[in-house]
Parts: C-alpha cells; sequence; structure tokens
C-alpha cells in the first residue's frame, strides 16, 4: 500500500491529536476555575463561630454513637443535641484527630 501526498504519517496525527487534547483539557481546566469554582482563600482564618463555647467529648461521643447507628446527618445531629450546626462541625473536626490518636495508643500499648 503506498501512501499519497495528501495522507499525513500516523505519528503525526498521533501528535496533532495529543496535542490538541491537551489544549482543550486546559481550556476546560481554565474555564471551570474561572466561572464555576470560587477563588481559594490563602489568608488565614480570621474568626470562627460560636469560638468561646466548647461540646464536652461525652456528648460529642454521643453525637458519633447516634449518627452511626442512625446514619443521620451532621445537621441532624446538631438539631437533636440542640446545638449550633457549626459548632458541632468544629466540634467534630477537633475532636476526631485525638480520638485517632487514642485508638493508636491503645492498640500500641
Amino acid at each position: 500500500m503506498s501512501r499519497t501526498r495528501q495522507e499525513p504519517p500516523v505519528r503525526f496525527t498521533d501528535q496533532i491529536v495529543g496535542a490538541a487534547l491537551e489544549g482543550a483539557a486546559e481550556l476546560d481546566r481554565e474555564h471551570i476555575e474561572a466561572m464555576h469554582l470560587p477563588p481559594r482563600r490563602t489568608d488565614p482564618v480570621q474568626a470562627i463561630p460560636f469560638p468561646d463555647e466548647r461540646i464536652p467529648d461525652v456528648e460529642l461521643a454521643q453525637m458519633i454513637e447516634l449518627m452511626e447507628t442512625e446514619e443521620i446527618s451532621l445537621q441532624e445531629v446538631a438539631y437533636r443535641f440542640q446545638r449550633p450546626y457549626h459548632l458541632v462541625e468544629r466540634s467534630m473536626a477537633d475532636y476526631q484527630p485525638q480520638w485517632r490518636r487514642f485508638l493508636i495508643q491503645r492498640m500500641a500499648g
């Protein structure tokens, strides 16, 4: 099979298609970042909701038990315990690493 002058070699076609796909992917990424995603914050958080309030560990453990046994959301847990959602969310974020460290120490000891 002989090649005519109009047929480009396969390797060049592959390179052209690859470059076009890379360019399209970059344009797509730029569009999503510019039009659909909020800009990322680089500055540290200056304030948090309910900074002076703390949920006791016993209550946090009860919240976790409730979430796991009844498979309900954090928002529902906050409602049931009559606590502000953002306070529960922050308290859980603070509690989870401490709980994991406790488990690791317990397994090691």
